[in-house]
Order: structure tokens, then sequence, then C-alpha cells
């Protein structure tokens, strides 16, 4: 497939970059619009940037100059890249966040210089791998901790005007749990984060029975549960 597209596109150098650069974009959107939803540090316009750019980069190596070896300068974009995705990566004393967005950025790059260099089977493929795991593989990874026999807190991500600080109290006394921490704060213009810390002799059923209410009254953008 990449060999019959390149050989119809290279009649002209412009028309050939130009596909390239609009495929990378799409590609990019594809990621992008998935970290948007969940309302992630690196978003939709972050994602189609690096892979645009990167495509670019990928073009500049390899008709941009007369001589020399073409991968040399998109061999920066691999390195250089990791300075962007530690951007998005936040570290508090609970957890780390971020580092699967930063591995997006990572992955948009190498798609963007995949699609630069004409690998367009490669660029595709990857593309939609990336987003099977990052949405189907959400709800396998929450499934196997909530197979867990101890579970310490649950953190999620719901809309504001589903919101209320009554109506989780209220979840938590009809399932007779205690906490040893409540947090919440506003993510982003129409979200909250909230954070729940059970105490540690918490029974684990009431613990299920309580996050599939919140599942059913809130329907939250995502999910978390920590082992201890």
């Amino acid at each position: 497939m990449d060999a019959w597209i390149n050989s119809f596109l290279n009649k002209s150098v412009e028309l050939l970059a130009a596909f390239r650069i609009l495929l990378s974009a799409c590609l990019g959107f594809v990621i992008g619009f998935e970290r948007e939803l969940y309302k992630r540090p690196a978003g939709l316009r972050t994602h189609i940037l690096v892979c645009v750019a990167s495509c670019l980069i990928m073009l500049i190596s390899m008709y941009g100059f007369s001589s020399g070896d073409p991968g040399r300068v998109a061999a920066q974009v691999v390195s250089g890249i990791g300075f962007l995705g530690a951007g998005a990566i936040l570290r508090s004393d609970r957890d780390i966040k971020g580092i699967t967005t930063a591995a997006t950025i990572w992955m948009s790059a190498a798609i963007g210089l995949a699609c630069g260099n004409g690998l367009y089977f490669g660029a595709i493929l990857t593309t939609v791998l990336s987003l099977i795991v990052l949405t189907a593989f959400r709800k396998v990874e929450t499934k196997m901790v909530y197979a867990s026999k101890h579970i310490s807190s649950v953190y999620m991500v719901i809309k504001d005007e589903e919101y209320s600080m009554k109506e989780f109290k209220e979840c938590l006394e009809n399932n007779n749990l205690f906490v040893n921490n409540f947090e919440y704060k506003i993510k982003g213009n129409s979200c909250f984060e909230v954070l729940i810390d059970f105490e540690k002799d918490s029974d684990l059923n009431n613990i299920h029975a309580f996050i599939n209410e919140i599942e059913k009254k809130y329907n939250p953008i995502e999910l978390k549960l920590s082992r201890e």
C-alpha cells in the first residue's frame, strides 16, 4: 500500500508533502481527541501539532538537504519530544499522573515521523492500536483492580453539574463506609476531581456497592481504583 501511494504521489513533491502532512494531522487528531475527551493536560491541539511537526521534520530531513544522512535531523525528534512529554507528568504525594499522556505525545511524534517517511500503513495501524489501548484497556485495567481484595481509595473525574457533595456523603453513609480523607477540586472548566481514601477496615463488598452506585448516578468521565 505504501509503495503504491508513494508512486502515485511522487509526481509532485508538493503533493506528496501535502498528503503526508494532512494524514499526520488526521492521525494526531484521533489520539488527541481521546486525550481531550478525558481532560488531559495535553489534548487535541497538542497531539495534532506534535504529529504534524514531526512529519514536517521528517520531510525536511529527506528533501531539504542535498547530502548527508536524512535520519540525523529526524532522530532529534525522538529525544527532543521527551521534554514536552515530561511537562505533562504531574507528581503528588499519592500518585503520578500524566504518564499515559506523555506516552501518547511520544507516540504522536513517532506517527508523524512515519507519515513523513511514507510508512502510511504503519502509521495508521499504530494509531488504531493506540486508540484501542487508550479506550478498551481502560475498562480492563479498572476491572483488574476492582477484583483486588484490598481497595484503599477511589479517584474519579465527573461533570460539575452532576456533582453534589451531600449526595456523595449520603452514598458513603448508605454503604456504611468511613473515610480517612475526602478531597475534591475543580479540573478545567466543567469537571471536578474527587479522591476518597477509605479506612483500612472498610468492607470490600460495601466499597463495591458504593462504586456501582457512583457509576450509575454520576457516570464518571474517569474512574480509578487504587490498592493498598
